[in-house]
């Protein structure tokens, strides 16, 4: 069994060594990604955090009866997009909308990179959602992680490497 923050710190640091990462905020947002691990639903990030990944908590089935350990692991991801859209030829684009793909896409290439290089886990799925454009102009979308480990007898442990 891993621990939440084992993963967790993982991840983060992935996502924070992403060169990939780091040049599409800055050259689409004008700033860093922003990573939160958990957050105040009482005092949301602020626009100028923006954009945004939030690390929630980890959804672990673990227990002696199981064949294997489950792991469900999501992250938040949100940018603040253009108020105003390019309007061309009749066609009214909200860039955002390319926007939170595209850095959705980056994470999750960046987190599937090091799962696959530099863990021992065999079998991963990871997939990313866009939510309902609902709180124009902020743009989000779900990332999920789900794995599993072997339950048997013996020192059977997920390793994470570092660089």
């Amino acid at each position: 069994m891993i621990s939440n923050i084992e993963i967790t710190e993982f991840f983060v640091s992935t996502v924070k060594a992403s060169n990939e990462i780091k040049e599409y905020c800055e050259q689409n947002f004008n700033r860093p990604l922003t990573q939160f691990i958990g957050v105040d639903i009482e005092k949301a990030p602020e626009k100028d955090e923006f954009p945004v990944l939030i690390y929630e908590p980890i959804i672990k089935q673990i227990g002696n009866a199981e064949e294997e350990f489950d792991y469900e692991f999501h992250l938040r991801l949100a940018i603040m997009g253009d108020k105003k859209p390019k309007v061309e030829d009749n066609v009214v684009r909200y860039d955002g909308i390319y926007h939170i793909e595209k850095l959705g896409n980056l994470v999750c290439e960046a987190i599937r990179k090091a799962v696959s290089c530099k863990s021992n886990l065999d079998a991963y799925d990871i997939n990313f959602y866009h939510d309902e454009i609902n709180v124009f102009p902020l743009y989000s979308g779900a990332i999920i992680l789900r794995f599993s480990v072997p339950h048997v007898i013996g020192d059977n442990q997920i390793i994470f490497k570092g660089e």
